[in-house]
């Protein structure tokens, strides 16, 4: 199947929106889909970065630049989002879509990542290609969609409630496009020991940095004794035009920072170091993963809501770009005293295998036969219906104990699972009646292994779900070992873990080794 992705980076945008397309399209391709891009060439752009990762590029039509004050000639209505096309597009949606509909004829879904794409746009070019279109945005604007995701942190799908021209939508930090060696990574420093008395802080604000609010930081620990710096590591590309200013500081502090233009493996970088600070994109959700405690600098409108989100989590620190002058150094001192605390909320926050979620879900939207069976990560609003089916008698007559918990209990108990970021605390769902079928849980009981439990609502007992719920666990989860105990005389449920390709390894455990 063909799938195209519509997205861009440059100077004024960044390059976030690629950069998580391409882990999107790495998943795609794994998959056996054709995936290409569609790009516009401008200063800054990705377009040698995407092919060099072995993508082909459509490169769609220049805009006109007026030759007064460089900046492209649209004619657009005077409003925010058309103002978001102009700088963003540099043409019309118009221009945009017909640049795009001439050199793209055979397409099976189209990915839009894009702030200058309109519904207007997406409902013209969905018409044309007849394809599945599946939209990643976080403005909460109007969409057009089969498929809508919206990785702010905290977000939920009821937000787009009212929007019926949007068929389904994958809300929240849980689908998170990070790249596929985060969640490894994340494995391996779960119970990693954070440094508070000379901490290692990451400055990390995009590739571009227009404002330099690099700058401003490292001028901000400059005013700090020489003894009391920390070890400071910078990100920030060549292209950035404060690129020489930003240099000029690491000369000055010496041998307490160094710096790199690139880098291949970010996962890497981030758990060398015990903080950060940096800007509120997708590299704060990244951060989350890996319990990076981060001081937050938004350098842009549409980076506020992480921001917010992350800071009523308090799982970071909050601070405006005018600000790094007078507040950087003393919120610098709060968050080294409670790192400890800091790294576990944010563990909480992202798992890094949003990407799979997503994968689950376009796998779905491609199917000739598509399962409307998912999963969602539970919430506490969930304790009170799987409380009711933990004390069914047909729930507990394989338990390991067979005793109906009391409710408090219950509730201590699950309290406890959803608060640990080292378990999966999963329920099984109709994608469409939204109705709750079951449960499957994934409790750590070391690095890369688990152990699964699972049980379904008694009222859809012969239905196969247990069995398609593991072979999602299977592309969600398939880099860990996972055990299973299911009791001798529980035959059904030893046929269950047998088909699914679980080794059994003594009479009541089975293994599923990772999945190559």
């Amino acid at each position: 199947m063909n799938i195209v992705i519509r997205a861009d980076a440059a100077v004024q945008i960044g390059s976030g929106h690629i950069m998580r397309c391409l882990v999107l399209a790495k998943e795609l391709t794994n998959q056996g889909y054709s995936v290409s891009f569609a790009c516009r060439r401008q200063p800054g752009d990705l377009i040698g970065l995407i092919q060099r990762r072995g993508l082909s590029v459509v490169e769609l039509a220049s805009p006109v630049i007026n030759e007064v004050n460089l900046t492209p000639n649209v004619a657009v209505e005077s409003n925010a989002e058309a103002d978001y096309a102009a700088s963003w597009l540099g043409v019309s949606w118009q221009q945009d879509a017909d640049s795009l509909l001439a050199q793209i004829k055979d397409v099976d879904l189209l990915i839009v990542d894009h702030y200058g794409i309109n519904i207007e746009w997406e409902q013209y070019v969905r018409n044309v290609l007849d394809c599945k279109l599946f939209i990643i945005d976080d403005l909460l604007r109007l969409h057009a969609a089969d498929l809508l995701l919206d990785q702010t942190p905290m977000r939920e799908d009821s937000a787009y409630v009212l929007q019926s021209t949007i068929k389904r939508v994958l809300a929240g930090s849980d689908y998170a496009l990070l790249a596929d060696n985060f969640a490894p990574i994340r494995e391996t420093i779960m119970h990693r020991h954070v440094t508070t008395v000379q901490p290692r802080v990451l400055i990390t604000m995009g590739a571009m940095d227009l404002p330099n609010a690099t700058g401003k930081v490292l001028e901000a620990f400059l005013q700090l004794p020489a003894d009391d710096r920390p070890q400071i590591t910078v990100l920030l590309g060549q292209h950035a035009p404060h690129y020489q200013v930003v240099k000029k500081y690491i000369k000055v502090l010496g041998n307490k920072a160094k710096h790199f233009d690139y880098v291949e493996n970010m996962a890497e970088i981030m758990v060398q170091h015990d903080l950060a600070i940096g800007a509120a994109g997708t590299t704060a959700l990244e951060r989350a993963c890996l319990g990076l405690p981060s001081i937050l600098i938004p350098l842009a409108d549409n980076q506020r809501a992480i921001c917010n989100n992350l800071v009523a989590a308090n799982a970071a620190i909050y601070l405006e770009l005018d600000e790094i002058t007078t507040k950087l150094t003393v919120q610098y001192a709060f968050l080294t005293a409670n790192l400890t605390e800091f790294r576990a909320r944010n563990l909480v926050l992202c798992d890094g295998l949003g990407v799979k979620r997503v994968l689950v879900e376009l796998n779905g939207l491609l199917s000739y036969l598509p399962s409307t069976l998912g999963l969602r990560k539970a919430t506490h609003d969930d304790i009170e219906q799987v409380y009711n089916w933990q004390i069914q008698p047909q729930t507990r007559q394989y338990s390991p104990n067979p005793q109906s918990p009391s409710w408090l209990e219950h509730q201590v108990w699950m309290q406890n699972q959803l608060s640990n970021a080292e378990h999966f605390f999963y329920l099984i769902i109709d994608n469409v009646s939204n109705l709750n079928l079951g449960v499957v849980r994934l409790n750590r009981i070391a690095q890369c292994e688990y152990v699964i439990s699972i049980f379904i609502d008694p009222s859809y007992y012969g239905q196969k779900i247990a069995t398609r719920a593991l072979a999602i666990i299977d592309i969600i989860h398939r880099d860990v070992t996972i055990h299973a105990r299911v009791m001798q005389d529980n035959s059904a449920s030893q046929q269950l873990f047998t088909s699914a390709n679980y080794q059994q390894v003594t009479s009541e455990i089975f293994i599923r080794a990772p999945i190559k």
